[in-house]
């Protein structure tokens, strides 16, 4: 079942040199574009809440976002790239692509695992390998997460892309091979086993 589309407010940069921008940022407003094929002139320029954005794409990193912009109009839009201060890494700029609600779309979701493993419970270590999977799916069929189910896993068992129960409607990108969760056999202490005495040489005394 896909999520509903998270809205997030916006307003035209009518002013798109690097001085509106820093003034901008002071202000606590994060520069962005919108990429379109229906959007006026292929592409808008204007600026979010960064406080507001960030929230949403901590909470839903992949999700569908109504950006309604002053007296633009709304937009259904994908998070396509947040920029960073090369050396501060702070966010400075963020890039969104429209989306049609009848084309499918390309993107990563989160994976989620689902109760704890046969393995885990016999004193087995969890590796998750795979942590987001690439699909392919309708706007409306995009989950927020996907869920992995751990239950059955024995120690030494794997679970792949191709084994992982998707929702209706949403296709893996990912090779059906890859990895997404393995259970590993407990680790042995080492610092428990007693070590072997070392021989050690004595060199002989010619004097």
């Amino acid at each position: 079942m896909g999520q509903g589309p998270m809205a997030l407010k916006a307003e035209r940069r009518t002013d798109i040199g690097k001085g509106e921008r820093n003034r901008l940022r002071k202000n606590g407003r994060l520069p962005a574009i919108v990429y379109g094929k229906n959007v006026s002139g292929g592409s808008i320029p204007i600026h979010v809440d960064k406080k507001e954005l960030l929230q949403l794409v901590q909470a839903h990193p992949h999700a569908i976002v109504e950006l309604d912009i002053a007296r633009e109009g709304k937009y259904s839009v994908l998070t396509a790239e947040l920029q960073q201060h090369p050396l501060t890494r702070d966010i400075i700029h963020a890039d969104f692509h429209q989306i049609r609600p009848d084309k499918k779309i390309r993107t990563p979701v989160r994976l989620e695992p689902s109760g704890k493993s046969a393995g885990e419970k016999e004193g087995g270590v969890l590796q998750f390998v795979l942590h987001e999977l690439e699909v392919e799916c309708l706007p409306k069929d995009l989950p927020d997460v996907i869920k992995v189910p751990m239950e059955h896993l024995e120690i030494g068992d794997v679970l792949t892309v191709g084994e992982l129960p998707l929702p209706p409607g949403v296709v893996a990108m990912e090779d059906p091979d890859t990895v997404i969760v393995t259970v590993l056999a407990p680790q042995k202490d080492d610092a428990a086993e007693p070590a072997e005495p070392v021989q050690v040489p004595v060199p002989e005394n010619k004097a």
